[in-house]
């Protein structure tokens, strides 16, 4: 398994890593995809799911303001 770098790069350095593994030789239809985060350089932000890669859902309200403040 080798990773690669994927995605945008944080202050030049990449902040996800990404790769493709096959569990094994016998099932060679079943692949599944790990990434790696580096957390020193990303921040989880809660999403409501109003937007979505390749359009806009309308259905559900965009994300407002924390309801809480960050705790660090």
């Amino acid at each position: 398994m080798s990773l690669a770098p994927g995605g945008r790069l944080a202050g030049g350095i990449p902040a996800v890593c990404e790769t493709w593994v096959r569990p094994d030789a016998v099932h060679t239809s079943l692949v599944t995809g790990e990434a790696w985060l580096d957390t020193r350089l990303l921040r989880a932000t809660p999403e409501s799911g109003g937007t979505t890669p390749g359009g806009r859902n309308t259905a559900l309200p965009p994300q407002g303001p924390p309801a809480r403040p960050r705790a660090w």
